[in-house]
């Protein structure tokens, strides 16, 4: 059993989120819309650098194919920490006349957990929202799905 002042595990997490190919001008989407949060505690979270991003081969292949337009693109180093500590990543980025707004937040308890909050306001004026929290296994590609957009996200750990 690790005593109590043992140091939290790291992770090195990453999301793509991206554009589907779909018509979903006949779709109705109900929002739950996102308040304001503080994302970064006292410095809870490390954004790094492209050079440290693992899936930038994936959104090579995305913008290759040309139907999934990518939307947004990150990694950061954080402690694997209670839902209660963990650091809110905001999420805030236009693309194309698309705006993508919302937060990200990973945490631990027995297994780690990411929460996905995002809204994207498209370029036609229309708006929908993604609203999930998975388990994830690290260093596992794990698949956030919504008609009109998608996040692929992996973690992890470090030293």
């Amino acid at each position: 059993m690790a005593p109590a002042f043992a140091k939290p595990e790291y992770f090195h997490i990453e999301i793509v989120v991206f554009k589907q190919p779909t018509d979903y001008s006949n779709e109705q989407v109900a929002l739950d819309l996102i308040e304001p949060v503080n994302s970064d505690p006292a410095g809870a979270y490390q954004t790094l650098n492209t050079s440290s991003r693992r899936l930038s081969r994936v959104v090579q292949k995305l913008e290759d194919r040309g139907d999934h337009p990518v939307l947004y693109h990150t990694a950061w180093r954080q402690a694997g920490v209670s839902r209660k500590s963990s650091p809110i990543k905001a999420v805030e980025e236009m693309v194309g006349g698309a705006s993508l707004q919302g937060h990200v937040r990973v945490h631990r308890a027995r297994y780690l957990f990411m929460e996905v909050d995002l809204v994207l306001d498209d370029s036609n004026g229309e708006r929908f929202q993604m609203k999930q929290t998975r388990r994830m296994r690290s260093k596992e590609l794990h698949y956030f799905d919504h008609p009109t957009f998608g996040v692929l996200a992996i973690a992890y750990p470090t030293g």
